[in-house]
């Protein structure tokens, strides 16, 4: 299946932008992870064929974003992990775009949610120096 690789990269900027406001709006703590970070530092933006974004949490914060995103439901945008995917098998979240599809190969459609989304994993890194990345 073809798809508009800049629609996407747009669209996972989209739902990154919500999630960082959770985070910001609570005090959460998060970084870029993998090659999100680095086509951020290398590439100022994506890595021009990445098709994916991810960031970590320290596990408290984790814990507490995925207990906010419950407690306050968007219209926009949902949480899904095993509390709520019966099929799950990954272990960390992901915050899908509702009205969206993205069916990737591992899960084959697996899920009730198939949006597109942005992958949140449990990070071990502890993040003592905030760093702002801005697009130029």
């Amino acid at each position: 299946m073809e798809y508009d690789i800049v629609k996407l990269h747009n669209e996972l900027v989209e739902i990154l932008d919500y999630v960082v406001d959770v985070c910001e709006k609570n005090g959460f703590e998060y970084c870029l992870l993998y090659g999100t970070a680095l086509g951020a530092y290398r590439h100022r933006g994506f890595i021009p064929w990445d098709d994916d974004l991810d960031i970590g949490m320290p596990r408290e914060d984790y814990e507490k974003f995925i207990e906010y995103t419950k407690k306050n439901p968007s219209n926009l945008f949902s949480l899904q992990d095993e509390s709520n995917e019966k099929n799950w098998f990954l272990t960390f979240c992901k915050v899908r775009k509702n009205d969206t599809l993205f069916i990737e190969s591992m899960s084959d459609g697996l899920y009730s949610n198939n949006g597109l989304f942005i992958d949140i994993f449990l990070s071990l890194i502890h993040i003592s120096e905030p760093t702002r990345l801005q697009l130029i």
